[in-house]
């Protein structure tokens, strides 16, 4: 009873997680197409891979196949590094002169007093905010990983239930 309880849980989460990651990326891949921005395009389309590899291992855990944990695990891995990579490459490139470069120009004037005046905690502010979306996406990522890796290893460790292919971890 306790591993189809598991199991349930387990359908619940990829499911859930899957199409959200899905629907979310696409949007994003919609929008920065419209928008011209290829690099986003390419981003997005990268993290909608994650999403897909999630509802693919979602299927195969739905018919108890062992290669869903495969499935399940590598999207997390995937989507973590696609965002400390993006993350990690903002915070090298960081040009604190040149916080404007991406405002059209008539906000440009009307900014530069204040960017000017307040550089050093802009500064940081930018700096902050990448630093917390890597270390919120290990806490996140690293997490589901290890929540997909713990349950499913009980899964098939557990006498209770025969699954298909039982065994293979």
């Amino acid at each position: 009873m306790a591993s189809e309880k598991v199991l349930r849980r387990l359908i619940f989460v990829s499911g859930m997680n899957g199409w959200c990651v899905t629907a979310l990326a696409g949007m994003c891949t919609l929008t920065s197409l419209v928008m011209g921005s290829w690099s986003g395009v390419i981003i997005c389309l990268a993290i909608t891979v994650s999403g897909y590899m999630e509802l693919k291992g979602h299927q195969k855990l739905k018919r108890e196949r062992p290669e869903a944990r495969m499935w399940l695990t590598g999207s997390q891995l995937w989507l973590l590094f696609i965002i400390v990579s993006y993350a990690g490459y903002q915070l090298l490139v960081f040009d604190p002169s040149n916080m404007l470069k991406d405002i059209p120009q008539a906000e440009q004037q009307a900014l530069k007093g204040i960017v000017e005046s307040n550089a050093q905690l802009l500064s940081t502010m930018y700096k902050a905010v990448y630093i917390s979306v890597i270390i919120a996406s290990f806490i996140y990522q690293g997490g589901l990983w290890l929540y997909y890796r713990r349950d499913y290893s009980r899964l098939y460790s557990s006498a209770s239930h025969n699954y298909k292919g039982a065994g293979a971890s």
